[in-house]
């Protein structure tokens, strides 16, 4: 029989069968056969269900992939990798979403190399990219156009830590860059280490939008920790959310250095605002602000401070919207948690004088916690509910007139025990009329209106610096030593501590272990060179000579134009998966243009 009815014969045989949609790209890498949403999430069900590896998603062949729902990825088994071709060609318009994102602890997990925009979304539009559950997960080197429509861009969950960097937004707000949540209450009860790995670190991002909308910053709540560093940022603020607003804990902790932002929103812009409020605005938790520059416009208006809020003071303009008010009365929470801060009965905790102030939840409920005296994320009855040396003796707030400390306020952090904020080094320059910096560069220091925030005790402006700590100090204050990279604080008179040491830069997983390289391999990922960037071209299925084939264990040859990859799919009979393995040398000249098998 000659060979051309031979292979027509057998491809009438398969006729039937359904289209491939995962194509092999080398060790542990799987091509999606377009860029379309159920084919990328047939890539990524083929990685997770061997062990793991990358999944490449190549260009559209029209001007964008549209999908109408985010994929939901479970990699808590496996470690993946999900790739395009580049920041720019590979194009997804995502308005409900596009990845949600779900790792586990040691288990490496990253998203690069997309282009992502949004549009008008009429479902939850939670986040373009959600990620959580891996302290290993990296997204970078993604592209992301806003359209004015209200967006959240990234959002991180749960007891999570790793990278966000080379992330280029640009478009119009109101859209918030990223909101980063933790575990809820229990963050409150564990050690505050602001210069660990533990933490959403954000980096090397340039970030810009048109129009400024004070309302929707780099955000946080749920005892997310984050460090932000090396950014430019154009018409977007710091800010966190504390306990005051909705029924979670406030955000832990902020890190906040080497980062330029710039306030100069657009005239034409249907958000823009001329007058500016604040630099950053933080409502709860503990943080550190350093080396931070804003440029401001010469028409601008602005309270060039970082402020600092809280929501629950009945003076404060933020106003109070879920708690009673922090004014001294000695509250206890409704019996609808458990000791754990679980929710038994209703949606959100409520603080209490009386029973009758529970009844709002259900017939039920009572007014039944009090706090363990020192460890105030310990709820009690009784004294042998707390820790050793404590009594159940705690209210919700301090028993002061203005009830300070009150809970979770700007200065506190583990057990609500105190951990001011600290500033040094920043300062600014521009504005408009009286609010303009007269001699730039201007010094920039923290700015409150609460009777509950005072200088020297719940926050430090202009850190000392130096070579070394002094021999004498007063506790709680604090002194950086800009050569070690490291803050010292008072922990007792006259007594140092090292209290932060930044965390190096660039982060680690920027360099090690969590990217395909793109080279000739066409996709094997190695264990060392997995983040050494190459520009667009990492997100390839392949480049160099081999034309992405893959000269290793993936087979193939420039001779053999890269044929000797094989397809996978459901069992077929072995005459049916010969004809497969024949197929892509058939059609080797359609698909000289696309990833994986290239002639």
């Amino acid at each position: 029989m000659r060979p051309q009815f031979w292979i027509a014969g057998l491809s009438i045989m398969l006729a039937a069968s359904p289209a491939l949609a995962v194509t092999p790209c080398g060790t542990d890498c799987f091509l999606a056969d377009t860029c379309e949403r159920a084919e990328v999430q047939a890539a990524i069900a083929a990685a997770l269900a061997q062990s793991g590896g990358t999944v490449r998603i190549p260009d559209p062949a029209v001007a964008s992939c549209d999908w109408s729902s985010a994929i939901e990825v479970d990699a808590s088994k496996v470690p993946l990798h999900i790739q395009g071709k580049s920041e720019e060609s590979t194009h997804i318009r995502a308005p409900e979403g596009a990845f949600v994102l779900t790792g586990a602890p040691g288990l490496a997990l990253s998203l690069s190399h997309l282009k992502l925009s949004d549009g008008a979304c009429s479902g939850s539009c939670d986040a373009m990219v959600a990620v959580g559950g891996s302290d290993q997960w990296r997204v970078h080197h993604l592209r992301l156009e806003t359209t004015g429509a209200l967006t959240r861009l990234f959002r991180t969950s749960g007891n999570t830590a790793g990278l966000v960097d080379h992330i280029t937004v640009r478009g119009s707000t109101p859209s918030e860059f990223v909101t980063i949540d933790g575990e809820d209450w229990s963050e409150w009860k564990t050690k505050v280490d602001l210069g660990s790995a533990a933490q959403v670190y954000i980096e090397d991002c340039d970030i810009a939008f048109t129009d400024a909308w004070e309302g929707r910053p780099f955000d946080g709540e749920r005892g997310g920790r984050a460090v932000i560093r090396h950014n430019t940022i154009k018409n977007q603020i710091l800010g966190n959310h504390g306990f005051d607003t909705g029924g979670t804990a406030s955000m832990l902790s902020v890190v906040a250095y080497g980062n330029a932002f710039v306030i100069d929103d657009d005239d034409s812009a249907p958000w823009s605002s001329k007058t500016w409020a604040r630099f950053a605005h933080f409502r709860g938790g503990t943080g550190l602000l350093y080396g931070n520059t804003w440029n401001v416009g010469s028409d601008i208006w602005i309270n060039g401070t970082i402020d600092l809020a809280i929501y629950r003071n009945p003076d404060d303009s933020g106003g109070n919207e879920s708690w009673k008010p922090c004014n001294g009365t000695q509250y206890r929470m409704c019996s609808n948690i458990g000791q754990d801060w679980s929710i038994l009965k209703g949606d959100f905790p409520a603080n209490c004088e009386t029973d009758q102030d529970c009844q709002g939840i259900a017939s039920d409920i009572t007014c039944k916690w009090k706090f363990c005296s020192k460890s105030k994320l310990e709820l009690c009855e009784t004294d042998n509910q707390c820790p050793a040396g404590e009594t159940c003796s705690g209210f919700l707030d301090g028993a002061g007139v203005d009830g300070y400390p009150c809970f979770m306020q700007p200065g506190y952090a583990t057990q609500m025990q105190p951990y001011p904020w600290y500033e040094w080094g920043n300062t600014w320059a521009g504005g408009q009329g009286g609010s303009a910096c007269a001699t730039p560069p201007c010094d920039v220091d923290f700015g409150t209106s609460v009777s509950q925030l005072v200088q020297g005790r719940d926050y430090f402006d202009d850190v000392a610096q130096g070579s070394a700590p002094p021999a004498t100090c007063t506790p709680l204050e604090a002194f950086w030593v800009e050569s070690e990279q490291t803050l010292y604080r008072c922990e007792s008179q006259d007594k140092w501590g090292v209290y932060y040491k930044a965390y190096p830069y660039p982060h680690p997983l920027q360099s090690a272990g969590v990217e395909a390289d793109g080279g000739s391999d066409a996709g094997v990922v190695p264990p060392n060179d997995a983040g050494k960037d190459t520009g667009a071209m990492d997100g390839a299925a392949g480049s160099g000579a081999d034309g992405g084939a893959g000269s290793g264990s993936g087979g193939g040859s420039d001779e053999d134009s890269g044929c000797g990859c094989t397809a996978t799919g459901q069992p077929r009979s072995r005459l049916a998966f010969l004809v497969v393995l024949a197929i892509p040398c058939l059609r080797r000249r359609k698909r000289a243009n696309r990833d994986g098998c290239h002639a």
